[in-house]
């Protein structure tokens, strides 16, 4: 792996003073690259039309986002991605869901 390659990342939240926060404190990391910035679902589906991100950080805390599906495209789309999802809320019912999904359960 090429020690001076940048990871590219897409940040996706409703909130987004919560977002330009997080890109903030992440912009100025040298083996971080922010690629694009979503406040939606059809934002982050954009985004990845475009990019094929090695990681999407993803705020878990909105109602707004449709997180089963978003995660199902992208795991469609741009399999290799990763997720971080923030989970700010206590929201058992959507991650068992999409613990389920990849289970295949």
């Amino acid at each position: 792996m090429d020690n001076n390659k940048q990871v590219q990342m897409v940040l996706a939240s409703s909130s987004k003073i919560f977002m330009e926060g997080i890109y903030k404190v992440l912009e100025d990391k040298c083996k971080l690259k922010i690629v694009a910035k979503a406040g939606s679902c059809e934002e982050v589906e954009n985004s990845f039309q475009k990019k094929k991100p090695e990681f999407l950080l993803l705020d878990n805390r909105s109602n707004q986002m449709d997180l089963v599906n978003l995660l199902d495209l992208i795991s469609r789309k741009s399999p290799t991605t990763k997720v971080i999802l923030l989970n700010g809320h206590n929201k058992i019912r959507v991650m068992t869901s999409i613990s389920h999904k990849k289970c295949g359960k």
